[in-house]
C-alpha cells in the first residue's frame, strides 16, 4: 500500500486469480462475471456459492474473499465508461 506500483500489482494478482480460479470453477455457471479493481460481481446459482468462495480463497493463504449475497440488486455502485 502506498506505492506507485500498487494498483499494478495488485491488477495483475487479480487477472492472474481470475484466470486461474474460472478454470477450477468445473461445471459451475456462471450467468454474470465482472471485475472492477478488487470488486467481483457475479451471478451463479446459489448451492454454488460456498464452492466458488473456496476456489478463490484458495490462490492465496493471505487473501480472503468474503460473499454479500444479495437479492435482485448489486451492494455497490458500478460505473463503467465506454
Amino acid at each position: 500500500m502506498g506505492s506507485s506500483l500498487s494498483p499494478v500489482i495488485s491488477d495483475i494478482v487479480m487477472q492472474d486469480l481470475e484466470t486461474k480460479a474460472l478454470k477450477l470453477k468445473g461445471s459451475i455457471s456462471l450467468s454474470f462475471y465482472v471485475r472492477c479493481v478488487d470488486d467481483i460481481a457475479l451471478i451463479c446459482d446459489t448451492s454454488d456459492t460456498d464452492t466458488l468462495m473456496n476456489i478463490f480463497n484458495l490462490y492465496y493463504p493471505k487473501l480472503k474473499f468474503t460473499i454479500e449475497m444479495s437479492e435482485n440488486k448489486l451492494t455497490f455502485f458500478f460505473l463503467m465508461l465506454a
